[in-house]
């Protein structure tokens, strides 16, 4: 069973993930009309979402942010981050748009920087950058290169 965490950038830099539940998807979630890779990308989007409501509600760097590793059942928590296997978070580009998110004044606005913002690919990045890539992000500079020597 693949599993989805929603993370904000300073839980990326804890000693163990946060102990909340992440999105599930097993064989079953998988309808007649999709694939497993459209199933496990939907439900990494929706994680995706939680992120940035997690990140608002912190007022940490406005970015999305998700774990993701193969867990035993779908009630199983990550609780070590060896049960990670793979992060998804934004470019220098998403994270420039989830910060104009994050200003919206309407609904409106909001609903069409979303839709720009989906449009945008999260970039993977192996868990061995965890804390590259939680440090750059915590202290706002840019991604894109996290990993590169």
């Amino acid at each position: 069973m693949q599993h989805y965490l929603a993370l904000t950038a300073s839980e990326l830099l804890a000693q163990t993930p946060p102990n909340r539940d992440a999105i599930c998807v097993e064989d079953r979630d998988v309808s007649p009309d999709s694939t497993w890779e459209e199933t496990t990308e939907d439900a990494r989007d929706d994680a995706a979402l939680e992120s940035l409501h997690l990140a608002r509600e912190e007022q940490s760097s406005p970015t999305r942010l998700v774990v993701g590793g193969a867990l035993p059942s779908r009630d199983a928590r990550f609780s070590s981050w060896q049960q990670v296997d793979e992060i998804y978070a934004d470019d220098t580009r998403g994270r420039e748009i989830c910060a104009q998110l994050f200003l919206a004044q309407t609904q409106e606005e909001a609903d069409l920087l979303i839709g720009q913002l989906f449009e945008e690919a999260l970039m993977w990045y192996d868990i061995s950058e965890r804390t590259d890539l939680g440090d750059a992000l915590v202290r706002a500079k840019p991604v894109d290169e996290v990993g590169e020597d």
